[in-house]
């Protein structure tokens, strides 16, 4: 059997693992080894992208298409952003650490949820749209998927907090908090639409390969804390930096069961000071009760107000009401270095580069600052996924490869 770096990857019915001879097939045939750079000077035509990259499945790196947007250089300065954007108020993702949407061991984190469980309806809805009322979770589950807490603040605000809490990493009477504009579903029309003047709302050669207009177009704006962990999405991603570096770790998707995903309860990262403890109601739940409810609340809101003292940028885990799991990577790219596969494609994407990301290829995303600090923008445009033959042998293999390992001896190590 070949090693790895052998071109010949050996005859499929001599594999031990026909999973790690699938993975370095597919590199060889279709990605091969690295991701291959193309030059966009004059336009993309439409056909050879369909042709070279999106027919076959394999990502690419396209330079100089996108030159001529004005937020290449207007970007660059965070006044402009600030001037342009005013007073509009946007939406931005907060963790603790970067991590938003990931796993995470609860061991030394608050777990929390709203009080709305048993009794009667119009008690439970009540108490429901008390975003702030929330009780302990005891016990609390091992691990949750956690996704950012969302807020809304001027952009102005954002990116001066963007750089006051990257001044602040240090500080651990006020850690800081890690700012991410990420929120998807066409996030630079419906909120950033000024800015839309400095870039495209389509690029028309993506728009001929794929056969219809973007589903969404989206603006990402963040620094080097804010990672996106292993994923996938079912699109087809072609993804324009404009100031900083993007760096993208991809897998092909026959490595979708290298990512080790586990199920876990859903959660969200929530502020201490944002939360206020509420009672458990052990007695029954009357009609009478219900009718008191608002009052009760108005009550408890008096003697126990939000601390101002709490301290800040403290964060819980507020559990999903009602309760919904969700399968996400358990791994990172220093463990895929050891699990006998094909290494990870590494590949970083400078201002006025564009990555095309096939749907269903998994990818962990990390960024750099621009040379002169900016902050790392970008603007990506989703376009629907064909569900063909390749979503169907996707999920096949994700299934037969559960399968599989249910039925290996865990301590059975090959060299293939």
């Amino acid at each position: 059997m070949s090693s790895d770096a052998d071109d010949d990857n050996g005859d499929p019915r001599d594999a031990r693992d026909l999973f790690k001879w699938l993975s370095r097939e597919v590199r060889d045939l279709s990605c091969a080894r690295a991701v291959p750079r193309v030059d966009g000077s004059g336009g993309v035509d439409a056909l050879a992208f369909l042709r070279d990259h999106v027919a076959r499945n394999s990502p690419c790196v396209i330079s100089n298409a996108i030159d001529h947007w004005p937020a290449l250089t207007r970007w660059k300065d965070p006044s402009y952003l600030a001037d342009v954007m005013g007073d509009a108020v946007v939406s931005v993702n907060v963790t603790p650490n970067g991590r938003g949407d990931a796993l995470l061991d609860t061991d030394g984190w608050r777990v929390v949820a709203r009080d709305g469980g048993g009794g009667d309806d119009r008690i439970n809805a009540a108490a429901a749209d008390d975003d702030d009322a929330v009780v302990d979770v005891h016990p609390k589950p091992r691990e949750v998927f956690v996704a950012p807490e969302e807020r809304r603040e001027t952009f102005r605000d954002f990116l001066r907090e963007l750089n006051d809490d990257s001044r602040r990493r240090g500080d651990d009477s006020h850690p800081p908090v890690v700012r991410y504009i990420s929120k998807q579903c066409g996030s630079l029309l419906d909120e950033f639409p000024a800015l839309t003047r400095d870039c495209e709302r389509e690029l028309e050669w993506a728009t001929a390969a794929f056969g219809a207009p973007p589903d969404a177009v989206n603006l990402w704006c963040g620094d080097d804390r804010a990672v996106t962990t292993f994923h996938k999405d079912h699109y087809e991603n072609v993804y324009c930096v404009v100031t900083g570096t993007k760096t993208f770790a991809l897998l092909p998707p026959c490595d979708g069961a290298r990512l080790k995903p586990r199920e876990a309860p859903a959660a969200t990262f929530v502020a201490e000071d944002r939360t206020r403890a509420r009672p458990l109601h052990t007695g029954p739940r009357t009609t009478a009760f219900a009718r008191w409810t608002p009052i009760l609340k108005d009550f408890w809101r008096r003697i126990s107000p939000p601390r101002e003292d709490a301290p800040r940028n403290r964060f819980a885990l507020r559990l999903e009401r009602p309760a919904r799991s969700v399968a996400w990577s358990s791994v990172d790219v220093d463990d895929l270095a050891r699990d006998g596969y094909p290494p990870p494609l590494l590949v970083d994407v400078h201002a006025g580069e564009i990555l095309y990301l096939p749907a269903l290829w998994h990818h962990r995303v990390s960024q750099r600052r621009g040379k002169d600090g900016e902050p790392c923008a970008a603007v990506n445009f989703w376009h629907d996924m064909a569900f063909d033959d390749r979503h169907a042998c996707a999920r096949f293999l994700d299934e037969a490869r559960a399968r599989f390992e249910v039925a290996t001896d865990p301590t059975e190590t090959s060299s293939d």
